[in-house]
Parts: C-alpha cells; structure tokens; sequence
C-alpha cells in the first residue's frame, strides 16, 4: 500500500498520517539539531577511550556510541529488534552521513556490547553534563528558571533485578521466605523545567563496591558523592536543588550551604515530628503569610512560615493545599532557604517545588515504560549495562529536544504523542536517504515549544 492510500485509508478510521510526505525528514533535523545547537557533541564521543584491540578495529569509537544512540532513538525493545530494522540501505547511509564516515555496513549489536562492556563508565558520565552546559551557555533554558536558578531534583530508581546475582556489587534484599532479590539502583541529578523538559547531568550508581563493608551502599551515602562532582560540572550555575523528605538532615542541608546552592525538600511529619509541630504553631502565629490562588480546577491555599530554627538552621516553610473540583485534595509541604513573600510564593510551589514529580514522571517514567526500555538487558556483563544507562539519557536528552524544537511543531502536532514521534524518526532512517554531500544546513537558534 502507498503512502498516499495508507493515510487515506488512516484518515478513515480516524487514525493519525504517520508518514505524510509534506513532513520533515527527523533523520536530517536530528544531524541539523546536533551541528548547529552541540557543535562539539562528535568530538566528545571521537574523544572517548578506546579499549579495544588497536589492530582488530574496524569501526571509530564515535560510531559505535552513535549508533548506541540511535539504538534508543529508534525505539528499539532489543538488541535483535534494533539489528532487524537497521538493516536497510538507508538506514546505513544515514548513520554514515550523521556520523561522516564512509563504511559498508551497520555495526552489529554484539559490536557495541564488546565496546561498552570494557569501557569505563566514567568516560560516558559527561556526556549528558556537557550537552546541558551548553544549552545554558546559549541560553536555550533561560525560560526555565526558579527565579533566576536552575532546577535540579534528585533521587533515585532502580534500573535492575534478578533472584540470581549480576555482579559482585549488587545490592541485596532479603525476603522473609528466604528468598533473596538482587538489585542495582542509580541515583540521578536531572535538570527539570516548569514545562516539562528533564535532563540528566549527574548519575551516580548505588552498588556494593567493597564487599567486607558492614552496610550496603544506599541514596544518602550516593547523595554525598553525587553533590560534589554535580558542583565540578556546573561550578557557577545559581542552582535549586529539589530533594525528597530522605534528605531532610542537617549534614545536607550544610552541605547545599557549602555548595552555594539553593534547596527545597519535601517536609513531612513523620521524618521530623517535633520540627513539624514547630512549623504548625508558628504557622497559627504568622497569620498573615496567607494566599489562595484560584486555577480554574483547582484552588490553590498557600500559607508560609519564615525563620523556623531546625537541624542547626533557619529555614522557611511553604505549604501548599490544593483542593479540586472533584472534591480530592492534596497537601504538600516543602522546607527551603528560599525566601518567601505574597509576590513569589505561587511561583515557587508551582515551578520549583510541585516540579519535582517531573524526574519521575517525565523522567524515570518515560525512560522505563515510553520507548527507551531502559529496565531491559541490552548488556549484562562488565560495565555494558552502565554504559548503556548513561547513553540512553543522552539520547533522552536529544529526543526532547527534537520534539519541542519549534521548528518541528508540524511534525508534533500531526502525529500527537511521543511514541508516535519516535516511530516517524525510526521509520525515517530507515526509509529515506539522506542529501547530497554538497547540501549546506542554514545555521538558525534553537526555540523549544512550551508544550
């Protein structure tokens, strides 16, 4: 069946085109995107160390990543799934005409595999970092800031687990039928904006890394890592750190104070019961620090403490109370050094506080159960798994911003979710060649969508 008649056919079912010709090739926008907004993106990967056999090298390093990439760019389940559909002509064309080599045939997914087992995952750590860096150095996320900082939340999720042992540094749990869980989890640093954009620029594995410990590694102890090479990576940014209620001591919070940085932790009862009922009785005293704010379907109830002595600090308290049409209603409380007023409290609780939920919904979420499957096994010895983790966020990253890109509403609007963008992009590297060695990109500044 022709395009034509297939979206004929799609436009009488009420199905979206999903591939009408008028649209943009997302395999050239994706080279356009990369050239012009990560000019140093190619040398990042061409940099990376190679620990192959220097004399059994047929494929770059920068190739092999690039197609890692792509492997997640595709939408590939499986390492078989990405060799079944990347066996096209111009599917190769492509990869070489993105990555500017001139090679017969695509990598084979075992290829990558023998690469990333036996690279150090510290040599793929950056690659995220230094994608984010330079979006703010050209101020593509200016739009994004709590009050002139950068918002990061942090926490954690898992990535894996078996009953039978990965590796040495598994974490483990043990049930009370005597069965034991094998687990590795990943503590990340996203940068997330108000309208819904996620960026990793840190990830820091929580892993078993000396056997003969008394304690197994945990979110906190990663937390202290974490936060210094976070500081390294971004050294002047006016960050905003968005914390979950595990992080609520005073070894934290002097640590943020040391980094220069701003903070709002989720402050519940439970993990702190006599600073809390503090927080409620000077909450009866400051009667003033009162405002409601309506949104259409819900009504916002904001009240606000400030200077509330806890862990050897003077913080404030913000609470939010949402109460909706429906009749459900929520409550969330952070702690902050921020300071609070009737001009900045509504912005604070809706673009910095209540975007913490993004690392888990537009992040862990959509990584997990959207297209990039990052639960699933691509590699499982050495360090492949890591290095296939840490890839996937930098194409997360791409993928975000090929779909909020301005310049591809077209495509957006006509093919509606993300999934159905990603299909298009697979099906475009696949199924269209790419120009003429002589075609010049008009260089142009990267404007991302809102929504």
């Amino acid at each position: 069946m022709t395009t034509e008649a297939g979206n004929e056919k799609g436009a009488r079912c009420g199905r979206r085109p999903v591939n009408p010709p008028e649209l943009p090739n997302l395999a050239h926008k994706l080279r356009a995107l990369v050239r012009h907004v990560l000019p140093d993106f190619g040398n990042w990967l061409g940099n990376v160390p190679d620990t192959r056999n220097a004399l059994r090298i047929y494929y770059p390093v920068q190739k092999l990543l690039w197609t890692t990439i792509l492997t997640f760019l595709c939408g590939a389940r499986s390492r078989r799934d990405f060799r079944a559909s990347s066996t096209t002509p111009a599917f190769l064309a492509n990869l070489n005409w993105l990555t500017g080599t001139v090679q017969e045939a695509v990598p084979h997914p075992d290829t990558l595999v023998y690469l990333l087992e036996r690279l150090p995952s510290e040599a793929l750590e950056e690659l995220s970092a230094k994608c984010v860096h330079t979006l703010m150095r050209n101020r593509v996320l200016d739009d994004g800031r709590l009050l002139g900082h950068y918002i990061i939340a942090i926490d954690g999720t898992g990535i894996r687990s078996s009953d039978v042992r990965h590796c040495a540094t598994c974490l483990t749990q043990e049930h009370k039928d005597g069965t034991t869980t094998y687990y590795h989890t990943v503590l990340e640093a996203k940068q997330v904006t108000p309208d819904g954009l996620v960026f990793s620029v840190a990830s820091e594995f929580v892993e078993n890394a000396d056997p003969n410990a008394s304690k197994q590694d945990c979110e906190l102890k990663a937390l202290y890592r974490l936060l210094p090479r976070l500081k390294e990576r971004f050294p002047r940014a006016r960050t905003c750190l968005l914390l979950d209620s595990l992080y609520a001591n005073d070894p934290v919070l002097k640590l943020c104070e040391e980094l220069g940085w701003r903070y709002m932790i989720t402050f519940k009862e439970g993990s702190a019961p006599a600073a809390y009922a503090d927080f409620q009785t000077l909450l009866r005293l400051q009667k003033d620090n009162r405002l409601t704010v309506n949104h259409g379907e819900e009504t916002q109830h904001l009240a606000w403490v400030t200077r509330l002595s806890w862990q050897k600090h003077h913080c404030n308290v913000l609470q939010c109370r949402v109460v909706r049409t429906t009749g459900t209603e929520t409550c969330f409380v952070w702690i902050t050094d921020l300071e609070l007023n009737p001009r900045n409290v509504e912005t604070i609780a809706n673009d910095g506080g209540r975007c913490r939920w993004k690392i888990e919904n537009e992040g862990f979420n959509a990584q997990k159960n959207g297209e990039f499957h990052i639960e699933h096994p691509l590699g499982c010895q050495g360090q492949a798994w890591k290095n296939f983790y840490l890839l996937a966020q930098v194409a997360h990253l791409l993928q975000q911003l090929m779909y909020r890109w301005r310049a591809l509403r077209v495509v957006r609007e006509c093919v509606g979710a993300v999934y159905r963008f990603i299909r298009k992009f697979a099906q475009d590297m696949c199924t269209l060649m790419p120009p003429g060695e002589d075609t010049v990109e008009p260089a142009f500044q990267l404007r991302l969508d809102a929504s």
